[in-house]
Order: structure tokens, then sequence, then C-alpha cells
């Protein structure tokens, strides 16, 4: 019922650290194989007796056990947590996130099984294959308390900044002394804005205990995809090299082909549930409910100029009993 739409092939629940009453100074250093190096570092410090802030942060640095290959990244989270009085919970909160690393699709196959290489076999250019990502996030939590109905309100922002440039291993000849590979690289920006509020309300009914739950959610999500393919020697999108040592210096141009995409995409939803936790006994508990999802979503080629939209609206029922086995 909470989480509709996101929820048919599981759910992580993600939950960020936040800005509390009590001191703390935490930082950790971490050292591994393949040059891997890890510093972290929270910091919670009450500024007062109703406002706190809290930083979090991490950086990493590593190379692989696959040659050539290695990441930097950097994240920051700082959150601020505001208690007006002894009802009302607000937080603010920032993440940020900057990942670069090479760009690596593994090894190649030959005859339906792994080729037959050393494990840290890298194909293609690493000085030209690189993933890069940044990520900034804002989100505010309101949580207060009337009486015997909670109230919990989350709108988060999000802008996504990821692109991708590599190089495949594909087919291996006969001989297996030729391996082909291709290239490509992908851009994708997105920004999301969701909001959703919960509401929850006990009460009995006789001898029979009720915990009702109500909740909406609204959303809005675009997207914008941009691919390109590589020509090597600004001439062909394949070529050969040996099986044997499969890195190359070939120069590569990267534009787009008939086929790659450019395209744009917009998405609005909205939804609302309601659900009664209901306990017939100490030992006996149904669960009832039902949630209606609206989901609108368009598209843009700017190829082509193709426009393309669906609407879905969709009602789910859930009904559950369980069994508490009692002392």
């Amino acid at each position: 019922m909470i989480f509709g739409r996101g929820g048919g092939g599981g759910v992580i629940n993600r939950v960020t650290k936040e800005a509390g009453l009590s001191p703390i100074r935490e930082f950790s250093f971490t050292g591994g194989s393949f040059g891997n190096r890890r510093v972290t570092g929270d910091i919670d410090q009450p500024l007062g007796q109703r406002v706190a802030f809290r930083l979090n942060g991490v950086y990493e640095n590593s190379d692989s056990f696959r040659k050539n290959v290695n990441l930097e990244r950097t994240g920051l989270n700082p959150t601020f947590t505001f208690l007006p009085d002894s009802k009302t919970h607000i937080t603010v909160a920032y993440e940020f996130l900057r990942d670069r690393r090479t760009a690596d699709r593994g090894i190649t196959s030959f005859q339906g099984r792994p080729a037959d290489v050393p494990i840290s076999t890298f194909y293609g250019d690493p000085a030209n294959s690189r993933v890069r990502a940044n990520v900034n996030i804002f989100s505010a939590n309101i949580d207060r308390v009337f009486g015997d109905l909670i109230f919990r309100n989350r709108t988060q922002y999000g802008d996504y900044d990821r692109f991708y440039q590599n190089f495949v291993p594909g087919a291996v000849n006969t001989a297996k002394t030729l391996v082909t590979l291709t290239a490509y690289n992908n851009a994708t920006r997105r920004k999301n804005f969701f909001n959703q509020t919960d509401l929850n309300y006990t009460l009995k009914t006789g001898g029979v205990r009720h915990t009702l739950a109500f909740g909406t959610e609204f959303g809005n999500q675009r997207t914008r995809n941009f691919r390109n393919t590589g020509f090597f020697n600004n001439a062909t999108t394949s070529i050969q090299v040996p099986f044997d040592a499969p890195q190359t210096s070939v120069p590569v141009t990267f534009r787009q082909s008939s086929i790659d995409a450019d395209n744009r995409l917009r998405l609005n939803l909205a939804a609302t549930y309601v659900q009664d936790q209901i306990e017939l006994s100490r030992y006996v508990q149904v669960v009832a409910g039902v949630r209606y999802d609206y989901f609108d979503l368009k598209y843009h080629n700017n190829r082509d100029g193709q426009e393309l939209a669906r609407v879905d609206k969709l009602v789910d029922r859930c009904v559950r009993q369980a069994g508490v086995l009692g002392d």
C-alpha cells in the first residue's frame, strides 16, 4: 500500500543518518588490496536544545584486479534537525555524490564460455573509457503528533547527471587470434520531484483495535537520453584487435548514428491509499487496504519528432490475515 508501483520487485529501505541532540565524532580509515584507500567521517553537533547539525562524508580511491581500472568518489551529506516543540520533528538534508571511474565491460567469450585470457585483461582504450556521475539530492521531512494521529510528510528533489563511454568486446574469430571491438557513449540527465504524506490513527471499536493508515503521493520525473556511436578512425564502427593483446589506442570519434537515442521523457504520477490493521484478538490480526495509482508518461524523440504517450490507472487491493503465537 505504501510503495505501490515501486514494490512489485522488492523495496530497499534506504535510511540516511539524521542530526540529533547527542554529539558524535566518528572517523574511520580503511586500506586494502589494489591500492584501496577509504576515509569516512561522522560529526553530529547540537546547536542548542532544539536544533542540531550533522555532517557525514566519504572519500574513496582505489585501483582494481582489472588492469587499468580505478575509481575515485566523494560523498557529503549535511543534515539539520529542528524540534519546535515536543510533538514536531523537522529534518532538512542535502546529499552530494561525485563518482569517477573507468568503464569496464569485462572479458569476451569464446564458444559459449568465458575466453581463456588472464582475468585482468582490459579491452579497448582505458584512457577513453570512463564513467561520470554527479548526484544532488535535497530533502525535507516533517513529523507531527496530534494526539492519536501521526502526520508524516516527505519531500525530495533529485538531480542526476550520468555519463559513460566504453569499449565492448565482441565476437572472437574461429582461429582465436582476433576479437571485435565496438564503442559508444551515453549521457542521461534526470530530475525527480516526489512528495509523500502519510497519516496514522489508532482507535478502538468495542473490543477491536484499529490502526488506520492513509496516504498520498505526487511526483514528477524528467529524463533526457543521448547516445553516440564510436567510429574508429572516424570511419568504421568496429575493428578487430589481437585476442591476446586487445588494448588499442586507435583514434575514436563519437557521434550519432542513424539509430542512436536522442529523446526526452516526462512522467507525472499521483497515488492514494487507505489501510486498516484490525486486531481481532491477541493472536489474530487482519490487514485490509486499497491503493489507487495514476501514471502518466510522455516520450518525445528529438531526432524525428515522434511522440508517444501512455496513461495507466491501477487499483490494488490487499487483504491479509496473520496469526500470532502467544506464550
